[in-house]
């Protein structure tokens, strides 16, 4: 039975595995010069001139995204759906094997392709672009390399998360290929079903996963590195509220927002703060740092203050485990629905 799922998911493999190998090669071969580019100064911007790492960086982001879709339309949905869809389980279950033992086969034959595939090609983006991910809570953004690994937008490239998105798209594939009966639409279902979760998941999900760390602290001269307004910067500009350097350069900013005394988020600071502010792309008059350390000392004296909250950067392998785990039990969710369903619809 093992030999027949290997068979059957040969052409799947084959292709994934292809993949692999010539994703892992390039990363191999320009990997070492990359880190002997970070034993320098100035490494992204040493590193961003030579457009082959740019390109690879990219183009891993964007596999490490598509993997878990293709997984789930091309792996998944197939799976059962084609053998209905052919007429060919009618055939596979008279053989004196059952329908529960001949899913468990196939589903646990393409879940180790899976866990192999997704996990390899993790490891090796996750080591070819570990000094870039070290380099840019330093040296701050350059060209291509803007993202922080706690950042949204990088952490599901990153350690075990791929994985599990991945055994959840099949998962999913799985269940949407024997209910519809159709491979095409479920294919199509499973696309679409995943970039929602793959979008979801880091809006409305991850940032509840664990504890962030919750400050309120002063507004300083020395810490603010922006503010937000309404209106026209030459004339009627009006200061809603400030941001200030209260999380680390590497770490997940969720809020920074000014409040007054009562803790709350008013709608615009008080009239006063915008005279006392720099004014953007004129020259300074004399004085004016003397007159911003004056409106601070009045906005601390009239009780605002600066509430941040972050996941720092020492949270990563937190919010990894705990995002995974969540994937790994929607995956098992499924799993079961599907063994339920082929018992007794199909």
């Amino acid at each position: 039975m093992i030999w027949l799922s290997f068979r059957q998911t040969r052409l799947q493999l084959t292709i994934g595995l292809t993949a692999l190998t010539v994703a892992a090669l390039a990363l191999a071969v320009t990997g070492p010069h990359l880190a002997d580019l970070a034993n320098g100064p100035d490494f992204l911007s040493r590193a961003a001139q030579e457009k082959v790492n740019g390109f690879l960086y990219v183009a891993s982001i964007l596999l490490t995204y598509a993997l878990p879709a293709l997984i789930g339309a091309f792996w998944g949905a197939p799976l059962v759906a084609r053998e209905v869809e052919a007429g060919t389980h009618r055939l596979a279950w008279t053989q004196g094997i059952s329908r529960t033992r001949w899913l468990a086969f196939r589903l646990g034959v393409a879940a180790a392709a899976v866990v192999v595939v997704s996990g390899l090609l993790t490891l090796a983006i996750s080591w070819w672009a570990a000094p870039i991910d070290r380099a840019v809570p330093k040296e701050g953004a350059v060209q291509v390399f803007s993202f922080s690994r706690m950042s949204p937008f990088l952490f599901s490239v990153r350690g075990l998360v791929p994985i599990g998105y991945a055994l959840f798209a099949l998962a999913l594939g799985v269940v949407l290929g024997l209910v519809l009966r159709r491979t095409l639409i479920a294919l199509g279902l499973t696309l679409a079903l995943l970039v929602v979760v793959q979008v979801c998941v880091p809006m409305f999900v991850r940032a509840h996963l664990a504890a962030p760390v919750d400050s309120t602290i002063a507004i300083t001269a020395d810490n603010v590195n922006g503010l937000q307004g309404k209106g026209d910067p030459r004339s009627d500009f009006t200061v809603t509220t400030f941001h200030v350097s209260g999380a680390g350069a590497g770490d997940w900013l969720l809020k920074d927002v000014t409040v007054d005394k009562s803790g709350s988020v008013p709608d615009a600071l008080p009239a006063w703060v915008d005279e006392c502010m720099p004014k953007p792309g004129g020259q300074q008059p004399a004085g004016q740092e003397s007159i911003m350390s004056a409106c601070f000392s009045r906005l601390a004296a009239e009780g605002y203050r600066q509430h941040v909250v972050y996941h720092p950067n020492s949270a990563f392998w937190t919010l990894q485990a705990r995002e995974t785990g969540l994937l790994m039990a929607g995956a098992a969710l499924l799993t079961g629905f599907a063994f339920w369903r082929i018992r007794r619809d199909v």
